[in-house]
């Protein structure tokens, strides 16, 4: 029984062994006879054809730093395995060998040849080793025939690794087989070395406008993510070319399978490098920007800050600084919250709210006092209304001006509710129309539109809105920036239009495309509304505005070197002691250049908007003021002496004007033949015009002396309140107003 199990498995193993080799020999025999197919095969493996990826167009701001560019790479890899396999083609003339021997020289020889001006080449241009240590770790390498050795970890430029492949041994050449396919297949480089290069969007500014320049996903094939990258990505990415490339095999730890890199060796077609993009940021007021939000919120720890920097005429956007406070207590750029940020803007809307009410005749700027209730109105069971200074007694009555000087939440919701409560619809349309709440199309990805309530939802709100649904409080609640979310490019765009004379213009944030240096395209201001509202409105609100700053609750922002105009904003936030507060505004006041918006989140509620979010305007103002802009000729002081100038005179009364000018021996020309008089000024010489008042509206006691500006204008009735002192710069109820006995004027002198 045992022989016969011994030899019932003998037996199964012939079978098995005998089944294995018919196997070996039945492939041996298919590839022995496919005509050099499958060897075909082999030989175009060890290449490939595949695209070649162009470089990207780099990103600039507006006077030509760049911003993004794309900065290829190269690390070095020396591939030993084949020192012994290759014969050195050239050994013959450099070594001064037979035929015969230069024929059995094999590639080891040659880099032993080179290898110590190799490792002085290697020396110099990376710094990092000296020549001899150079030597022995290449010397390692090649005795270990590594596949993959690191020849150094320093990274190298597209301009060194055109000088590195062109060092002693490395510049041997390519390794050719011809094959009858009709093609060339390319081995190897003889000298073993591989060029792998990493290609990396470098922004040389760090951080700064992150969010507005945007980046590109790690596979670069995708493009860009989100910013100016993703905006002008068909235009930045150029055109892929076409190359041949070889595939070298790999180990680069011992622990790893084998893999593959490749390397390209010839070019096929060749690529397209991408367009270059010239942006609107200016990268000087960008780091001012941010340098001074970041102060100011690292200050009060909020949770939040932005700030925007607007061109007036152009629309161009200088700058965008979005800081979110981290975990760890540090602040970075998430998200552009200038743009994707949904909130509700609070009293810098009684801005528009004002504007609509004046545009559409509800509210005159010399109307009759509204009542200030005390700070405190209970225009609901549950619902009051109140004011800033509620705690101290708020206030009893309020001009229209006022209203917006001291942002009275009370002012602005009688205001509305009087005007729209039967109609808030025409409200609503009134906002649209003057462009506040109205969609715009901006370039950068990802911009949210307005979320803006109507009364269309007072019994079911909209599902795709975020706010709840119409209410008895929602229009005056909406008047002081409640109710409503808006991005605060939007608040921000709105006022650089008051700025720019009611002409309200699309915010821009690139402003060339240039290839080779050549300009191909330019983007144009484009014109959104080309007036907000009316001549009239608009002069009164840029009063206001200035009244705001000048003795209202923007007195913080007044500043030394120029005239601010602009509005104070604060939001509660909801269910919390906290607010968000806000300044927007445009400097200088009298020949408006920027726009400027600041929002800090989450602050304690004891805090004014004009020491917070203010103070942060003031210092991006004043330092782009300086920096930026030029004085006029006329404030330079003149350091000749003897030099004699024209005094500056003021307007006023015409009999005492020329008896100063008479004693001061100061010619002339023209001669009054009305009570009062104003004044051109060449460069030699006075001319005096006659200035006729009228006693039916509002006298214009710009450019007066303080004793002249009160006697006018207690004259025709108005009583009058002095801020400041000099000459009159601005007064509170514009010139040309129906005059109301009795009214308030206040006149600013400077």
């Amino acid at each position: 029984m045992e022989k016969k199990r011994i030899l019932f498995v003998f037996s199964i193993f012939i079978v098995i062994l005998c089944l294995v080799m018919g196997g070996i020999i039945y492939r041996a025999s298919y590839f022995s006879l496919d005509n050099g197919k499958w060897a075909e095969y082999g030989e175009r493996r060890l290449h490939t054809v595949d695209t070649i990826p162009a470089d990207r167009g780099n990103i600039y701001d507006c006077e030509g730093h760049l911003l993004s560019s794309t900065l290829p790479q190269y690390t070095f890899y020396l591939d030993f395995g084949h020192l012994n396999k290759y014969v050195w083609k050239d050994s013959r003339k450099v070594l001064n060998i037979s035929k015969s021997e230069a024929d059995s020289t094999k590639m080891s020889k040659a880099f032993y040849h080179y290898l110590d001006s190799l490792a002085l080449c290697l020396s110099k241009e990376f710094g990092d080793r000296t020549k001899e240590q150079y030597k022995q770790y290449l010397k390692k390498g090649a005795e270990k025939k590594s596949g993959y050795y690191q020849v150094t970890s320093r990274k190298a430029t597209y301009q060194q690794m055109m000088r590195i492949k062109d060092f002693p041994y490395f510049r041997i050449g390519i390794k050719e087989v011809n094959t009858g396919g009709g093609y060339t297949v390319y081995k190897s480089n003889l000298s073993g070395l591989i060029m792998n290069v990493e290609v990396r969007r470098e922004n040389p500014y760090g951080s700064l406008a992150s969010r507005t320049i945007g980046r590109i996903f790690p596979d670069r094939e995708k493009g860009g993510e989100f910013g100016l990258e993703y905006a002008y990505d068909s235009l930045l990415r150029g055109t892929p070319g076409l190359g041949r490339y070889v595939y070298a095999r790999i180990n680069k730890n011992p622990n790893t399978e084998r893999t593959e890199t490749k390397s390209l060796v010839v070019t096929i077609e060749e690529p397209v490098a991408g367009k270059d993009v010239i942006s609107t940021v200016d990268i000087g007021m960008q780091e001012i920007a941010e340098k001074a939000l970041r102060e100011e919120v690292t200050e009060l720890h909020a949770t939040m800050g932005m700030a925007a920097l607007m061109e007036v005429e152009t629309g161009e956007v200088k700058a965008i600084s979005n800081l979110t406070r981290l975990a760890n207590g540090s602040y970075q750029e998430i998200r552009n919250e200038m743009l994707v940020g949904l909130l509700e803007p609070g009293s810098t809307f009684k801005t528009a709210s004002m504007m609509a009410a004046l545009e559409d005749g509800l509210v005159h700027v010399n109307d009759p006092v509204i009542p200030g209730r005390h700070g405190a109105w209970d225009f609901a069971p549950g619902a009051t209304i109140r004011d800033h200074n509620w705690r101290r007694g708020g206030y009893e009555t309020l001009t229209i001006p006022e209203v917006m000087y001291y942002s009275s939440n009370i002012g602005i919701a009688t205001i509305v509710h009087r005007g729209y409560a039967s109609n808030p619809q025409k409200y609503l349309d009134r906002l649209n129309k003057i462009g506040v709440t109205k969609p715009m199309d901006i370039e950068l990805p990802g911009a949210e539109a307005p979320d803006i309530n109507n009364p269309a939802t007072k019994h079911k709100r909209n599902p795709k809105s975020r706010l709840g649904a119409w209410s008895n409080t929602t229009l005056p609640w909406m008047s002081f920036g409640y109710e409503l979310l808006l991005p605060p490019i939007y608040t921000l765009n709105f006022y650089n239009a008051i700025a720019n004379g009611g002409v309200m213009i699309r915010p821009i944030f690139a402003k060339e495309i240039r290839y080779n240096g050549k300009v191909e395209q330019t983007f144009e201001t484009e014109v959104l509304n080309p007036a907000i509202c009316s001549a009239s409105t608009l002069e009164t609100i840029q009063c206001m505005l200035l009244g705001v700053v000048e003795q209202g609750t923007g007195k913080p922002i007044k500043s030394d070197y120029m005239r601010i105009a602009g509005k104070t904003g604060t939001v509660q936030v909801h269910g919390t002691a906290y607010t968000n507060v806000s300044f927007c505004g445009y400097f200088p006041a009298d020949k408006p250049k920027y726009t400027c918006f600041v929002m800090i989140c989450n602050v304690d509620h004891n805090l004014g908007a004009g020491g917070t979010a203010g103070k942060v305007f003031k210092n991006i103002a004043e330092q782009i003021y300086v920096a930026n802009l030029q004085m006029p000729a006329i404030a330079a002081k003149d350091t000749i002496p003897n030099r004699s100038l024209m005094p500056e005179i003021k307007k006023g009364n015409a009999v005492e004007t020329e008896n100063v000018l008479k004693a001061l021996n100061i010619s002339y020309q023209g001669s009054a033949t009305t009570e009062w008089i104003t004044q051109r000024q060449g460069q030699n010489n006075i001319y005096l015009d006659n200035l006729a008042l009228s006693k039916e509206v509002v006298p214009n006691v710009v450019g007066m002396g303080a004793k002249d500006a009160v006697y006018i204008l207690e004259k025709v009735g108005l009583r009058v309140k002095l801020s400041g002192r000099g000459k009159v710069f601005q007064q509170s109820i514009p010139a040309g107003n129906n005059i109301p006995k009795g009214q308030l004027i206040t006149i600013q002198l400077n």
